[in-house]
């Protein structure tokens, strides 16, 4: 299990959801469980989708960006929690899995760190544990015929995504597993890649190749 990983139990949920008389809103209504390992809690959920948040902007500053990724994913869970159940979307089919929280190592590099240089250094080489840490949950999620859906991280979080899925699905139901990732960001994610320095795109072709 990822150390940098915490999950969420139904009370947790519930603090961020707004409860109305006479209304059900969808942190009433998704499930969430904490009280086995993760592996077991996602195998036996009945729920198909596990959402869970990746708040961390460490790849955007390792690729000398301007960071606040890092911010998306309490308001969003917030303001998806209190939508109002529906027909449509009833909750019950989601599981919140819980979300990264790298702060430590934020912190440490800021601590350490003499200079802008040294933390571009720093950031450069903790992505590594970043995309390790969140390949194996999706590895977890897909080897139980689960879809993940990923909210926060920087552009090219979905690199972990594409390496995880074939390792997750395995040989006999990967013909009929989703391995479409669906990459929703703010601009064309043409910047060279953080770690291996070549073309995002060009990666990520080569992946889609690969799978």
């Amino acid at each position: 299990m990822p150390v940098h990983f915490k999950r969420y139990d139904k009370i947790n949920i519930l603090a961020f959801t707004h409860l109305r008389k006479y209304e059900t809103k969808l942190g009433e209504m998704v499930l969430c469980d904490n009280s086995k390992d993760f592996e077991n809690a996602v195998s036996e959920t009945p729920a198909k989708y596990i959402l869970f948040g990746i708040p961390e902007d460490i790849g955007v500053k390792a690729n000398l960006g301007k960071g606040g990724a890092d911010t998306a994913w309490f308001p969003f869970l917030e303001s998806f929690l209190n939508i109002q159940s529906n027909d449509f979307l009833s909750g019950e089919n989601i599981f919140i899995a819980g979300y990264f929280d790298f702060s430590d190592a934020q912190k440490l590099i800021n601590v350490n760190a003499a200079t802008d240089e040294e933390k571009v250094i720093a950031y450069r080489s903790f992505v590594n544990k970043i995309d390790d840490e969140v390949e194996e949950i999706v590895k977890i999620i897909t080897q139980n015929q689960k879809i993940p859906i990923i909210i926060g991280g920087d552009t090219i979080m979905h690199i972990p995504l594409l390496r995880a899925q074939p390792k997750g699905y395995t040989r006999q139901n990967w013909c009929n597993s989703p391995r479409l990732i669906v990459s929703i960001l703010m601009h064309m994610p043409i910047t060279v890649h953080r770690k291996e320095g070549i073309p995002v795109m060009h990666f990520v072709m080569q992946m889609k190749m690969v799978i």
